[in-house]
């Protein structure tokens, strides 16, 4: 079988692809650290992972912070699954490392092995700039109905925080990764 075919079709592709999985932590505060509220290794297929990384979303990010404050503006879930989705269908599977969704006090971070192909840049993505690195992946997705093959996602995700007027997501490509950042309202105490 292909690496695609594995991913999108096996039922533990982590067994060939240890990496090919997510790993979602709810982080205690605004940094990362080892005191986690709640740790998961999201396994199986690619569409395992997504639902499984939506869940994990849909149980921490509408609850109370560990301080007792209440979200109060939370990121649309659409525009961090959006993040997900795009995390999962264009990583570089070659790299040794796995999708990372981290919720914390104060954001929402879904960060993705791999730079940007070619010439693309985070300022074009903005636009709807579209290259897809895993086409039967990202085909597989369209078929799921979990993405959309037009370059919608980032303008999507943008659009979808300013209607709740909350920051658009910050885009930052790092050596090594790219990440999206969601950042939340927190009510005051």
């Amino acid at each position: 079988p292909t690496l695609g075919g594995l991913l999108c079709f096996g039922g533990e592709p982590q067994a060939r692809r240890p990496y090919a999985r997510i790993t979602a932590i709810r982080h205690r505060g605004t940094e990362v650290s080892e005191d986690f509220l709640d740790r998961r290794e999201i396994g199986g297929n690619l569409e395992s992972q997504i639902r499984g990384a939506q869940e994990f979303l849909r149980q921490h990010l509408l609850a109370p912070t560990p301080g007792g404050a209440q979200p109060i503006h939370p990121p649309p879930l659409e525009a961090v699954n959006e993040a997900i989705v795009n995390a999962v269908a264009h990583r570089d599977y070659f790299q040794p490392a796995q999708v990372r969704l981290f919720v914390f006090d104060d954001r929402v971070e879904a960060i993705s092995p791999g730079r940007l192909l070619n010439s693309v840049t985070v300022e074009l993505m903005r636009y709807g700039c579209h290259v897809v690195r895993n086409p039967l992946i990202f085909g597989h997705m369209a078929r799921l109905r979990l993405a959309t093959d037009a370059g919608r996602g980032v303008p999507s995700m943008i659009g979808l925080m300013r209607a709740r007027g909350l920051p658009e997501p910050e885009i930052l490509q790092t050596g090594v990764d790219l990440r999206v950042v969601f950042r939340l309202g927190q009510e005051p105490r």
